[in-house]
């Protein structure tokens, strides 16, 4: 389905000039989002260009400790996903209680699954190790 300010042209398709002006109201909506996502990068350098002049060490130790609990958050963050969908299905159906339903369930299978990469995170030093196979001054 097209958007309100899109045109359809004669042979099905859609006017350029229709798209252009839904951009105008999706980057006011994206805007935060993509400021937020920029931010958090630049966070990433500045921590890289202070840590970088503590020694090699010590910038390999960040690096290491930003990937391994990046990959763990970014796991449970996509999971937290799946609740976007389906309290905003059962929200745009006008089933209230599915919403809080679904609320509970996330946030149980949340805490179910941050139990486990808490015991990760405090594993780290081992897993950097072993499974990582890195120096171990590198892991502490």
């Amino acid at each position: 389905e097209i958007g309100p300010t899109m045109a359809r042209v004669s042979d099905g398709g859609v006017s350029l000039r229709g798209s252009c002006a839904e951009v105008v109201p999706v980057m006011r909506l994206a805007a935060p989002a993509i400021a937020n996502n920029a931010l958090a990068m630049l966070l990433q350098l500045v921590d890289a260009a202070f840590v970088g002049r503590l020694g090699a060490v010590e910038l390999a130790a960040a690096a290491l400790g930003n990937a391994y609990f990046s990959m763990l958050w970014y796991f449970i963050l996509g999971v937290s996903t799946a609740l976007d969908t389906l309290a905003s299905q059962a929200h745009g159906a006008g089933d209230s209680r599915s919403v809080r339903q679904w609320g509970w369930t996330a946030g149980i299978v949340l805490l179910a699954m941050c139990v486990p990469a808490g015991a990760l995170l405090y594993m780290a030093e081992w897993v950097v190790v072993h499974l990582f196979r890195q120096r171990a001054e590198t892991a502490r």
